[in-house]
């Protein structure tokens, strides 16, 4: 795992699918390029924040955007702009979060330094109830 590549339009997906209410859905790609436009001063297109989910850009990706669309779901530019080994804690950190979010957690609190974030995200997404939105 620790060699695996967290490609960009897994991360920026990780972010939509991670800041939503449980009961809500991910955030529209339209209000998200609205607030990105207004933090970096021009306009920024929905099909642009699309392109970037889908991994269908053309030509190279803007830092300034992408340091724009970490602004917006309030993570550390690095999660968008860095290697996959830079950005791998806050995507475990991300998952965590989307398991307690989806196991109804309101709180919580983690003390110490010997957490393992990855098994504590696994039982919290055996918490989790059955999605039974695709059946």
């Amino acid at each position: 795992m620790a060699d695996e590549i967290i490609e960009l339009p897994t991360r920026v997906n990780r972010l939509f699918s991670t800041f939503h209410p449980r009961t809500e859905p991910e955030q529209d790609p339209a209000d998200v390029a609205r607030s990105v436009s207004a933090i970096v001063g021009e306009t920024i297109l929905a099909e642009e924040i699309i392109a970037l989910r889908t991994g269908s850009t053309s030509g190279g990706v803007d830092p300034t955007v992408l340091q724009a669309i970490a602004q917006h779901f309030h993570v550390l530019p690095v999660y968008l702009t860095g290697t996959s080994d830079e950005a791998r804690p806050v995507d475990r950190q991300l998952r965590l979060l989307s398991a307690a979010r989806d196991a109804g957690v309101r709180h919580m609190a983690l003390r110490g330094n010997d957490i393992d974030i990855t098994a504590l995200t696994r039982e919290l997404s055996r918490l989790a109830p059955p999605d039974h939105s695709a059946a």
